[in-house]
């Protein structure tokens, strides 16, 4: 049981050290998330960093799909001349769309129903313990996109775009 409400050794706690797995509660917990100010991995120090100089408080997981917001119609407007609606969104949910915002793999939109193919971070408050999807659980329709393990498969979707 942790009892740490100013924060200051819980998020430490779970899943470190090398012995076995024990069941934290308290104060402390896993959440999944899009973003932690904690993740360090990917050159996401840098925009962490970047973010607090700049706006004077960490950055949240709302401030970091802002800049992905941003930054796929930066990369769309960019890469095509022709900078008309139906243009952009061709190339947004298109397979040339290629977005890095800081968690190591390329991300882009499914086609199919338009969400957003990006890794999650299983995390504390501040510590960051995983990245996921977890490895070796491929969806059937599409196992070679490793993010498309996240939600639901395309034969599965009623979403259609």
């Amino acid at each position: 049981m942790v009892a740490d409400e100013n924060q200051q050794f819980g998020p430490l706690i779970p899943y470190r050290g090398g012995g076995q797995a024990r069941l934290v509660a308290g104060t402390t917990g896993l959440t999944a998330t899009t973003w932690s100010p904690g993740h360090e991995k990917w050159g996401a120090t840098q925009a962490n960093n970047n973010f607090e100089k700049r706006f004077e408080r960490l950055m949240l997981p709302i401030d970091h799909m802002a800049y992905v917001a941003t930054r796929t119609v930066g990369e769309a407007v960019t890469r095509k001349p022709k900078n008309d609606f139906a243009t952009v969104s061709a190339f947004i949910h298109g397979p040339d769309l290629q977005l890095a915002p800081f968690k190591g793999i390329k991300q882009q939109f499914r086609p199919w129903d338009g969400q957003f193919r990006q890794p999650i971070l299983i995390a504390t408050e501040k510590v960051p313990v995983s990245v996921s999807p977890q490895k070796g659980f491929p969806h059937a329709s599409h196992p070679e996109i490793e993010v498309d393990t996240l939600g639901i498969d395309e034969p599965e979707s009623i979403c259609k775009m």
